[in-house]
């Protein structure tokens, strides 16, 4: 009937951009390292319908993914075969940076994820790097098509914009340790002291410049994407967005002090 597809069409969106709101106020709070993207898992399932998901982050020194967060049985595609970044479609995924959907899967070998269905894997990247990748999985057979998709793409993006806060906040804890050492010795430091704090402010402005940058550019695509997003979403991003002007006006400052 058309008036119930034109409901399920009218429910959807708003459970789109109920997760997509809820996901924005998790990257705005205090962050709880794994907690927090256990909490986005539990958001996507309202937009996203899965039986099983997980976000991996890639390991720079190991080269491998490590799961940090998932729910349901194991929600990976060929987990049992070993690619370059790891184990089962994930590391493909990985490799080759394309997401992929497959929405009716047929078995024909018993696997560890034979209980799958249908499947998104999508790549989460920060300045056209891969840092992770996201699935959802379900048991029923033409669970996901092309909307859902976008909806999991435009997800991966948030999720950047959380590990670039992560980064931020790393790069930021690290710098400040290296002023207190600075100030602790700056009695020894003589005339050299000024110059080691202007380098480390230096660092400090590398170090969140390009964070920053790619944080407004996730809030703007965001911002373009969701045309007929409600109010409290558009609130969200607009208060996403004067937070990031605020962050780069104090890198511009503390740049002119390292001169």
């Amino acid at each position: 009937m058309p008036q119930e597809h034109d409901l399920y069409k009218a429910d959807r969106v708003v459970r789109q951009f109920k997760a997509l709101y809820g996901i924005s106020c998790l990257i705005q709070k205090e962050l709880k390292g794994k907690d927090t993207f256990e909490e986005i898992l539990v958001e996507i399932n309202d937009a996203v319908d899965y039986t099983s998901a997980s976000i991996s982050i890639l390991d720079k020194e190991k080269q491998k993914l490590e799961t940090i967060a998932k729910t349901g049985n194991k929600g990976d595609l060929i987990s049992f075969v070993e690619f370059e970044l790891g184990k089962g479609f994930s590391a493909w995924v990985a490799k080759y940076r394309r997401p992929i959907m497959m929405p009716n899967i047929k078995r024909y070998r018993e696997s560890v994820d034979d209980h799958i269905r249908s499947f998104i894997s999508v790549p989460i990247l920060m300045d056209n790097q891969l840092i992770g990748v996201i699935n959802v999985s379900n048991e029923r057979a033409g669970a996901y098509d092309q909307t859902d998709l976008e909806m999991m793409t435009i997800i991966a993006g948030q999720i950047s914009a959380l590990m670039e806060r992560l980064h931020f906040r790393t790069e930021l804890s690290r710098s400040n340790s290296r002023i207190e050492e600075l100030n602790r010795d700056k009695d020894d430091a003589g005339p050299s002291f000024p110059d080691s704090i202007s380098q480390v402010l230096s660092e400090v402005v590398q170090g969140i410049s390009q964070p920053i940058a790619s944080m407004a550019g996730n809030t703007r695509f965001l911002q373009l994407s969701l045309k007929e997003a409600d109010q409290r979403l558009k609130r969200s991003l607009d208060e996403i967005e004067e937070s990031i002007t605020k962050l780069s006006d104090f890198s511009y400052r503390l740049e002119r002090i390292s001169k």
